[in-house]
């Protein structure tokens, strides 16, 4: 009993479902259709719309009164078909058929429950939708299920069936006024939404042929409608294949990002099954369509992504490294991989291209900007050689603010004596640093010279406040170990010669 049900609710649901697509159509041809002389199409029409009350009232104004009670029969009894078709036959035995207008005929052999009787094709110049509704309606069982209204659909327009092909294939809109003989291979293309009913009879129906763009538009690269289709159907239990979904993702995303809608592209391809895939698709838009450029439009997309989407904000930095990368763009490419979280490579690409300039040009806080981020313990514990590289600029750095800082105010000799080793460490791991170019030697040999200047400054304060022996030794030392070229060198020597020399004298 409930299985009886459901199936007579969806046969009244594809019959909504007809009325309403053909009702425009129908409506076209019925107020081309003359009143007066040409009833009988009009009454056809009418039956073509299930607006059975319709036709009986039409055939009752025309005095048509046995036609307008066959019409409200036509979804009773079946023994009244079998009595039309009785009488069609003997019409046709006896000569009378001959003299019958063929409109007439229509509608009696449609009232049989046929849709073909001898020359008569009530599916002529009818849609395939026009022509599934007669067959649900008049020539399946009132109580049959859409099942066989779709096969006797089949056979109609393949052929198969005992009056052959009397009915057009179902070609989607655009190629309703095609002759189906100018192309044999056009019989792939059938309408969505034959498709579909195709799919509800049959569950192992091919989805390649239901989710083509071909059955429902001119522009065969316009996805839309079969991404969501193809979304709908799995939301309610059907198992696309993995290649077409992917296929069907990858294409309709590729159609918004050639619309400059990458950012929605994105969306598309979050909704892919495959955790391992979509990551993969997803970071390769980013690649391709990140900006690096600061604009209102960058903003509102890298904001859609992040907030709406939830994509991580590092795959955006990540994607915006690569691209400065291929531009050039060093500081920027630095920059946006410590934002990616990629502490290694940026500390590479810092000491390599952008610390040599830094030092050179003294411009301190802009290397510290990048020094500050990396030497959070958590990452700096992360990079390889930090204490070779980012650390010794980093402790320069520092060096040269305390020493304004020393400089600048009187202080004591404990508080001199607890920086010299910090210096004295630093003369030590200055010749660690990598060089990759002249520029980096340079501007090694300008950090050294400055080291020992800060230490000859930290020597003269210290031997005002003490009478230390070994602060020349230390001093010595030191210079020595610092990679300085010889002119540097030998400035630095004579001092230290300088210095000891005027030790000895004032001791004897």
């Amino acid at each position: 009993s409930s299985n009886y049900a459901t199936q007579i609710a969806r046969r009244e649901a594809l019959s909504r479902w007809l009325i309403k697509i053909t009702d425009r159509d129908i409506s076209k041809k019925l107020a081309a259709v003359s009143q007066v002389y040409d009833y009988l199409t009009k009454i056809f029409l009418y039956m073509n719309g299930r607006r059975i009350a319709d036709a009986v009232k039409l055939a009752q104004n025309h005095n048509d009164f046995r036609l307008s009670l066959l019409l409200s029969q036509v979804e009773g009894n079946v023994l009244v078909r079998k009595l039309l078709t009785k009488q069609l036959d003997n019409w046709r035995q006896n000569g009378a058929y001959e003299f019958i207008k063929p409109n007439r005929i229509a509608l009696y052999a449609l009232l049989a429950g046929m849709l073909v009787y001898e020359d008569v094709n009530c599916c002529e110049s009818l849609s395939w939708k026009q022509v599934l509704s007669l067959q649900l309606w008049y020539l399946c069982n009132p109580n049959a299920s859409v099942q066989e209204a779709v096969k006797e659909y089949d056979e109609s327009f393949q052929g198969t069936g005992p009056h052959g092909k009397y009915a057009r294939p179902p070609y989607p809109l655009y190629m309703e006024d095609l002759d189906p003989t100018e192309k044999e291979e056009i019989d792939i293309m059938f309408d969505t939404c034959y498709h579909i009913l195709k799919l509800y009879c049959d569950r192992s129906y091919r989805f390649d042929l239901l989710l083509m763009p071909e059955t429902y538009s001119t522009a065969h690269l316009d996805y839309r409608l079969s991404w969501l289709l193809h979304l709908s159907l799995s939301s309610i239990g059907y198992t696309i294949p993995v290649d077409l979904a992917s296929t069907l993702h990858m294409n309709f995303a590729s159609q918004l990002e050639s619309l400059n809608l990458w950012h929605w592209a994105i969306f598309v391809l979050l909704h892919h099954d495959d955790e391992e895939w979509r990551i993969k698709q997803v970071k390769d838009v980013i690649l391709r369509n990140i900006s690096l450029e600061v604009n209102e439009d960058a903003i509102v997309k890298e904001k859609f992504l992040t907030e709406q989407l939830l994509i991580p904000e590092k795959w955006i930095f990540q994607a915006k490294a690569v691209k400065a990368n291929n531009l050039g763009l060093k500081a920027e490419e630095a920059w946006n991989l410590l934002k990616a979280e990629f502490w290694s490579e940026s500390h590479s690409i810092v000491i390599k291209y952008l610390a040599s300039d830094a030092v050179i040009n003294e411009d301190y806080d802009y290397l510290m900007k990048y020094l500050s981020e990396l030497s959070i313990p958590e990452r700096s514990n992360t990079i390889l050689d930090w204490s070779n590289g980012g650390q010794v600029y980093l402790d320069y750095i520092n060096m040269c603010q305390i020493l304004q800082e020393v400089l600048s105010r009187e202080i004591s000799a404990y508080d001199l004596e607890k920086f010299t080793p910090e210096v004295v460490s630093l003369c030590q791991r200055l010749s660690s640093i990598p060089t990759y170019t002249l520029k980096d030697r340079l501007s090694i040999a300008e950090m050294a010279k400055k080291t020992a200047t800060i230490l000859q400054s930290i020597s003269i304060l210290q031997a005002s406040r003490t009478n230390n022996n070994n602060l020349l030794t230390t001093l010595a030392s030191s210079i020595k170990n610092l990679p300085m070229p010889y002119d540097y060198a030998v400035s630095e020597n004579r001092f230290v010669a300088h210095s000891f020399l005027e030790k000895i004298t004032t001791e004897d």
